[in-house]
C-alpha cells in the first residue's frame, strides 16, 4: 500500500521507469532476499524494504550505466537484508529480570556471564566501528564474517579480482581495529 502511494508521487517517466525495473530485476531481489530468510513472507517484507529505499534512489538509479544496475540493486536488498538482521539481533536477548531470584544471584556470580556481557558490549563497539568504515571495507566485513560469502562472491559483487578480496578484507581488518582504538581512547 505503502508503495503504490509512493510511486503515484512519482512522475510518468519515473514510474515507468520502477515499472521496468520491477519486470527486469524482481527475480534478483527475491533471489537476494531469500539469502537473508527462509520464510516467503519474511523475504517479501525485506522486499518491500527494498523497494523503499530505490524509490528514495531512484536518480541514483537513473545515473547508472546498464550493467551496474542489477548490482545496484542486489546491493540494495543485500543493505537492507543487513539493516534487518541487524535491527531485529537487539530483540533477541532474554530480560533477566522475569526469572526467579535464587537463579538471577547465580547468574549474577558466574564470571561466565560477565564474560558474555563484555563479549556484548565487544561486539557492540566492532559493529560501531563497521558503521564507520567506506561502504566498500563495510560490505566486505558484513559479507565475510556476517553472510560467510566466499571471496568469489565478494569479488563478484564489488567487480573486483578474487584474490584483491584478502587483502582488502587485510586493510578494512586493520582499519576497523584502528577506529576502534581511537573509540577506547575517547577520539
Amino acid at each position: 500500500m505503502i508503495i503504490a502511494l509512493t510511486i503515484n508521487s512519482l512522475d510518468d517517466n519515473d514510474r515507468r521507469l520502477i515499472e521496468k525495473i520491477y519486470h527486469e530485476y524482481t527475480g534478483l531481489m527475491f533471489y537476494e532476499a531469500f539469502k537473508f530468510y527462509r520464510a516467503n513472507n519474511q523475504a517479501e517484507e525485506l522486499v518491500q524494504k527494498a523497494w523503499m529505499k530505490l524509490i528514495e534512489h531512484i536518480e541514483t538509479f537513473k545515473g547508472l550505466p546498464k550493467t551496474k544496475q542489477a548490482g545496484y540493486i542486489g546491493s540494495i536488498v543485500r543493505n537492507t537484508g543487513i539493516d534487518e538482521i541487524r535491527k531485529n539481533q537487539f530483540s533477541k536477548y532474554t530480560s533477566f529480570s522475569d526469572l526467579p531470584p535464587e537463579i538471577l544471584e547465580s547468574l549474577s556470580s558466574d564470571s561466565f556471564v560477565e564474560q558474555e556481557v563484555l563479549d556484548y558490549i565487544s561486539l557492540e563497539e566492532l559493529s560501531n566501528a563497521i558503521e564507520l568504515l567506506s561502504p566498500n571495507y563495510k560490505y566486505l566485513m558484513i559479507a565475510k564474517y556476517v553472510l560467510e560469502k566466499t571471496d568469489d562472491e565478494i569479488a563478484d559483487v564489488l567487480d573486483i579480482n578474487p584474490s584483491h578480496v584478502r587483502i582488502y578484507l587485510m586493510r578494512a581488518k586493520r582499519k576497523t581495529l584502528s577506529i576502534m582504538e581511537g573509540m577506547s581512547h575517547g577520539i
